[in-house]
């Protein structure tokens, strides 16, 4: 059976997560905060061997808890124009 244009049946409204993604989170964030001790642990033990592998893998963990832009604006810059202007007065 195929879908009739116009047809405004079910479906998962846009933007929404499907089931199967909603799952797949929720077990995630169950594992890291049962692990959250022992991750802390191994973070500390690289902080202390490699300072610039730490801080790498802290901004990759970030990007998880704080959103991430999603636009960038392109502005541009114009060179500045000069324009003459004469002005021709007739005395009478």
């Amino acid at each position: 059976m195929r879908f009739k244009t116009g047809n405004s049946g079910g479906g998962r409204p846009k933007g929404s997560t499907n089931k199967t993604t909603k799952e797949i989170r929720l077990l995630f964030t169950e594992l890291l905060e049962n692990n959250l001790p022992s991750v802390q642990e191994k973070l500390n033990q690289i902080g202390d061997e490699n300072p610039i592998k730490y801080i790498e893998l802290l901004l990759k963990l970030s990007e998880y808890a704080i959103p991430k832009l999603t636009g960038v604006q392109q502005v541009q810059v114009l060179e500045p124009q000069t324009y003459k202007v004469a002005f021709d007065f007739e005395e009478n």
